[in-house]
């Protein structure tokens, strides 16, 4: 939840994220937002807005979610595993390989619009970038981030 109050001396108001659809602090826009994933437990959120267009871009806590196309991607951070080197034969042989899920979801999102996220390093600043020009791209009533 969140408390609010008019003024320095007024009592504080909590409310939670079933109770308001949204609220803004210095410039920065949170929204209700009800969602599901592996990360994050299910129920209603406020989320802070990154970019809003065709594609909505939001952070929760340290995850980030894009929403584009009816349809939900939890952007998680790139972790390494553990593969199979091709074509070893003795299959204890392995490596560690970076697993960035993220930029298969966000090409699936940007690529009608000649984009592409392959050199888009895990980082708010540049998804949000890469999300702000797809917008514009699909000319949509856009809300440019304001940098901080």
């Amino acid at each position: 939840g969140c408390e609010f109050r008019s003024d320095r001396k007024s009592p504080t108001q909590n409310f939670s994220a079933d109770e308001l659809v949204a609220f803004e602090v210095d410039l920065v826009r949170y929204e209700s937002i009800d969602i599901e994933s592996d990360t994050v437990a299910a129920g209603k959120k406020f989320m802070r807005v990154l970019a809003k267009g065709k594609a909505q871009l939001y952070r929760y806590k340290e995850f980030l979610f894009l929403h584009a196309n009816d349809q939900w991607y939890g952007l998680q951070e790139p972790m390494l595993v553990r593969v199979r080197r091709p074509g070893a034969i003795d299959t204890t042989v392995k490596y560690m390989a970076k697993d960035s899920r993220y930029v298969v979801s966000l090409n699936m999102v940007v690529q009608d619009c000649g984009l592409n996220a392959n050199s888009t390093a895990y980082d708010q600043s540049e998804i949000t970038d890469l999300i702000t020009q797809y917008n514009l791209c699909k000319k949509d009533n856009v809300v440019i981030p304001r940098k901080q």
